[in-house]
């Protein structure tokens, strides 16, 4: 009996051992990538990160990555790509966004920054703070500085809740995440929107060309059916219908995300709203072709034409 006990603690320790070396590892497999101080915060829809050697290549799809690095966070956007190294982060194409402190390059320079803003392929702007020497509210080519176009997201209350616009034309993003990364939702504004209050807070701010305002908070309950009604505006659609014969061509473009249908049928459109179909009649005479845009707020842009089939 002195024996048994001894040998089933022992069993019993090795058997705990290894049960917790496995829930260590299955935790920590679930966990983001790390390379030293390059930590992986957030990511959302289609992306990559890879470890390739002492780097962390993140790319982007339809998704968007949130990298901490040291001091610094880094942001980046949907079709992207970057490297992060001990020295900063590397925009290698598209679109990233910069906070707090640290270093990061493109292909034209490389910048120190304590701040916030937004790196391009070919600039910086600088929305908050001072990088590349540049104070905020200038942007920065790598040889000189000049004024940047930010927009100017503005928000008032209303009795029916609270007014969302802006100074020009611009995409709204709203998230629950401050840095719009989860739960991210994206409309196009040309006019004043109304938002109905609620107990939900959101983070909001307008992006023109790749640069977006400091983001403001606001309280809305359950906003994305509420996309519905907010949007009124049909997605621009712009479409040429050229007959050849017994054919139809039909070319066009529309704004990302966008359905797209000819005569009832769905047809595939490219990242870039670009969209091409063709229609064959298998009787001559006068036929009209039918070219809808839809939105995902149920908006909905129709042009048509009448053309004329020719026999063989």
């Amino acid at each position: 009996m002195k024996r048994i006990i001894p040998g089933f603690l022992f069993v019993l320790f090795v058997v705990g051992f290894i049960f917790a070396l496995e829930m260590y590892r299955w935790n920590h497999s679930r966990k983001p990538h790390y390379l030293r101080d390059r930590k992986v915060l957030e990511t959302r829809g289609r992306v990559s990160v890879k470890e390739q050697g002492k780097n962390l290549r993140v790319e982007t799809r339809t998704g968007r990555v949130l990298i901490s690095l040291g001091e610094a966070v880094f942001l980046v956007r949907e079709k992207s790509r970057a490297e992060f190294s001990r020295e900063g982060g590397h925009l290698i194409r598209g679109s990233m966004e910069f906070f707090g402190q640290g270093n990061f390059k493109n292909r034209g320079f490389p910048c120190a920054f304590q701040g916030e803003g937004v790196l391009l392929e070919t600039r910086s702007v600088v929305t908050k703070g001072k990088a590349c020497g540049v104070e905020e509210g200038r942007e920065y080519d790598g040889k000189r500085s000049k004024k940047a176009r930010i927009p100017v997201l503005k928000i008032k209350e209303i009795p029916s809740g609270v007014s969302v616009g802006g100074s020009f034309p611009f995409v709204l993003e709203v998230s629950t995440d401050p840095f719009f990364v989860k739960d991210l939702v994206k409309f196009s504004v040309s006019s004043y929107r109304t938002l109905r209050p609620g107990n939900g807070v959101y983070h909001l701010r307008a992006c023109v060309g790749g640069v977006c305002s400091r983001p403001q908070s606001m309280a809305v309950k359950d906003l994305r059916p509420q996309l519905r009604v907010i949007d009124k505006t049909p997605p621009t659609l712009e479409v040429s219908i050229t007959p050849k014969g017994r054919v139809v061509i039909i070319r066009g473009v529309t704004e990302t995300g966008v359905k797209v249908f000819v005569n009832g049928i769905k047809v595939p459109v490219e990242a870039s709203g670009k969209f091409f179909h063709t229609l064959e009649f298998e009787t001559p005479g006068t036929k009209r072709v039918v070219v809808e845009a839809v939105d995902s707020a149920g908006n909905i842009n129709r042009k048509s034409k009448e053309v004329v089939i020719y026999g063989d």
